[in-house]
């Protein structure tokens, strides 16, 4: 079996104040993380571009990407196993260019996995709002509408 991951992921500057605690196996990719980090900070993703800096610096070369498709550095198919994450590394990740979303993923702890499982938030502290100058439109019987 691979290994299973224990990461705290937060806005840099927001680390006490506002993050996650998800466990996710190393079978998941990269899109999976994402997915899972996005679901545990309750944002939308209608396929919006990010990005994945392995080395923790802003627009290095050494990163995967959604941006578009059959792109060399897509982060479809990458498995956080094929990575070798270590205890205590920083990875960077850029969500919604339009947004300008950063958040650090920090992994807490990687083990060997015992069963494989879908990602599970651990904990949680915090809230961001994904659009947060957003105001919302009524809709014809005055209630709002998303």
């Amino acid at each position: 079996m691979g290994k299973q991951y224990i990461l705290k992921v937060y806005v840099p500057g927001q680390s006490r104040s506002v993050f996650r605690t998800l466990q996710i196996s190393g079978r998941e990719s990269l899109d999976g993380l994402a997915d899972a980090i996005l679901k545990a900070f309750c944002f939308h993703d209608d396929y919006y571009m990010y990005e994945f800096f392995m080395d923790c610096r802003p627009f290095s070369e050494n990163c995967y990407r959604r941006y578009r498709e059959n792109e060399d550095a897509s982060s479809a198919g990458i498995r956080l196993d094929d990575l070798d994450l270590k205890k205590g590394q920083n990875i960077l990740f850029h969500f919604s260019f339009a947004g300008d979303w950063w958040f650090t993923v920090h992994v807490q702890k990687a083990e060997e996995e015992k069963e494989c499982s879908s990602p599970v938030l651990l904990k949680e502290k915090g809230e961001l709002v994904q659009f947060p100058g957003l105001r919302r439109a009524r809709g014809k019987d005055g209630d709002q509408e998303g």
